[in-house]
């Protein structure tokens, strides 16, 4: 994993590989397509505590056959927590 892209980036081109839909993986996961939408911008709600945040970010690398640990790490160093 290149540390040269954000992990937004990183979940929506492994996503877009493998041609799935984020309607597709919000439903499949039932999290609201705008939230995964922020992640994959890299742009952090506010209003979300930031527990749960990891939590999907966890759950999302996952579906899409990531190495979960590998991006939350990257995710909570890059924001900060």
């Amino acid at each position: 994993m290149s540390n040269m892209f954000l992990v937004g980036e990183i979940l929506k081109n492994s996503r877009e590989r493998k041609n799935i839909k984020l309607e597709k993986v919000a439903k499949d996961l039932n999290i609201s397509s705008s939230l995964l939408k922020c992640i994959e911008d890299n742009e952090i709600p506010d209003h979300l505590n930031k527990v749960y945040l990891v939590g999907y970010v966890r759950t999302y690398s996952d579906y899409l056959e990531l190495d979960s640990n590998e991006i939350v790490l990257q995710f909570k160093n890059k924001n900060q927590f």
